[in-house]
């Protein structure tokens, strides 16, 4: 349900933005069924009424976005208009002395009401995520980002998405910022461990999982990956004093298979050949 109104709603800003308002309208009121907390839906239907010369409805569509979103100019000065078209000259003032008084202190929404769009934003770029509509999902998040760059969560999931379709610098990048903010984040630092692990830089993804599990010995998924990378190092210096191993692990991806089961095998070495399993549930 909410993927097909999804991309009703799409499809409704698409034909909105080239004007065809008949269309977009038919596309935008059966998407606000499931997205009645989008300001712009609201903004737009506005519009599309008032060229249809139905004032009264258009008002209303440009309160209830203002309602959403104090804040939303578009919207403050399409309501003005309305109002002054309807002869209300004291409301289309007082609306204009709002827009310039939000302008100068920039202090913008109150912090429950941004927290409220920045969760939105959040929700449709998970959306379009599991669309595969990867450049929409980032230009949600940042936009989601850009009104509430605290929210550790957010970020952390968007550089999960940057990881997953390849952007690993700038997922480093944005895991970083979260540390930054809050270094004992277990989340961000699982996370920039598999980012670094996906780079091949071995080292730094052993030092993120090993913050982790100081920070919480009992975190499963820290201490599978810490003892999987140790394992691996381990294969690694063996090799290197002429003992050759096979380790079947991808490179881009530090969980372990489906049964939890970490197979290592030696050629020259029959012996040294063993299976891991991670009794931890």
């Amino acid at each position: 349900m909410v993927s097909k109104q999804l991309l009703n709603l799409e499809k409704g800003r698409d034909l909105y933005a080239n004007n065809e308002y008949e269309e977009a309208e038919k596309y935008l009121l059966e998407a606000s069924t499931c997205f009645e907390n989008y300001a712009d839906i609201w903004n737009m239907l506005g519009v599309i009424s008032n060229t249809k010369n139905d004032i009264d409805t258009a008002q209303s569509y440009f309160e209830k976005a203002l309602k959403l979103n104090p804040n939303y100019t578009d919207a403050a000065l399409n309501l003005a208009v309305t109002y002054n078209e309807q002869g209300k000259y004291s409301k289309a003032k007082m609306i204009h002395e709002q827009v310039i008084l939000t302008r100068k202190n920039k202090i913008g929404a109150e912090p429950f009401a941004i927290g409220k769009i920045t969760n939105m934003h959040a929700e449709l770029a998970t959306a379009y995520a599991e669309l595969n509509m990867y450049d929409k999902a980032v230009e949600q998040y940042r936009q989601a980002l850009n009104l509430s760059p605290d929210f550790v969560d957010i970020r952390t999931k968007f550089a999960q998405l940057l990881r997953e379709n390849g952007n690993l610098k700038e997922a480093v990048v944005q895991l970083k910022l979260v540390l930054e903010s809050k270094e004992n984040y277990l989340p961000a630092l699982i996370s920039l461990g598999m980012t670094y692990y996906a780079l091949e830089d071995k080292d730094k993804a052993e030092q993120m999982w090993q913050n982790a599990t100081n920070i919480n010995p009992e975190n499963v998924a820290a201490g599978m990956y810490l003892r999987m990378i140790k394992q691996l190092k381990a294969m690694d210096e063996a090799e290197a004093a002429g003992v050759h191993l096979e380790v079947e692990v991808e490179k881009t991806d530090p969980a372990p298979p489906a049964n939890d089961e970490l197979k290592i095998s030696s050629e020259s070495d029959p012996d040294l050949s063993f299976t891991y399993t991670d009794d931890e549930k």
